[in-house]
């Protein structure tokens, strides 16, 4: 009895293992196809190519297991741009958990300061343990209720943050990015989507992108 339960328990684990393994090449033929009709560019697996941006996005250095994959890139509006899926694992002790998020790499004109943008929730999570200051704005409660903003130097992040800036962004609450110098990062939690979806993520990021690089 014990035999066959352990023949089981291993049987289960291989079809599992099986399982990711045909699903995962069936999302990246379908992006492949789906990149190959828009003019993208389809790279499957960057193994760490997030080390370079760990002083901008405050998860890329968090957990192991870490995976950039399904790297889609191109230009839109003009904008050369970068979308990836984003994993992670962090242990607990006696339990894991998995991140996910569906991410977009822009490459700016404008200079940067190193800043970090998320709902509340967000940096309830990640932001609180990394020492950046938050940053309110007294004279707009709409925009400091909706986001926490943090950066290391305080000035010029109010400076790229304008009046402007802040009453679109609060118009479309939710938001999660980061940049620093020539890079700017946008990303919502889950999956990348996939052929279907994405033209509606993209575009849902880009307008982000057009706001804070205005």
């Amino acid at each position: 009895m014990f035999f066959v339960l352990i023949v089981g328990t291993i049987a289960i684990g291989v079809v599992a293992i099986w399982a990711q393994y045909y699903y995962e090449q069936k999302h990246i033929r379908e992006y492949q196809a789906f990149c190959a009709t828009c003019g993208y560019q389809f790279v499957a697996d960057r193994p760490g190519a997030q080390s370079d941006f760990t002083q901008i996005v405050p998860f890329f250095d968090r957990g192991y297991a870490r995976r950039w994959r399904h790297q889609i890139s191109g230009q839109y509006n003009g904008a050369a741009f970068s979308a990836f899926q984003y994993d992670y694992t962090v242990s607990t002790g006696r339990s894991s958990s998995t991140y996910r998020h569906a991410m977009i790499q822009w490459s700016s004109s404008k200079a940067l300061p190193q800043f970090t943008l998320g709902p509340e929730t967000f940096f309830t999570r990640i932001g609180q343990v990394l020492g950046f200051r938050d940053i309110d704005f007294s004279d707009d409660p709409s925009f400091s209720s909706s986001y926490r903003l943090k950066g290391w130097e305080e000035v010029p992040v109010r400076s790229l943050f304008t009046p402007l800036i802040r009453q679109q962004l609060t118009a479309i609450p939710g938001q999660h990015a980061a940049g620093a110098d020539s890079t700017l990062f946008w990303w919502r939690d889950g999956g990348l989507p996939g052929p279907d979806g994405f033209p509606a993520f993209l575009a849902a990021g880009d307008q982000v992108r057009a706001i804070l690089l205005q």
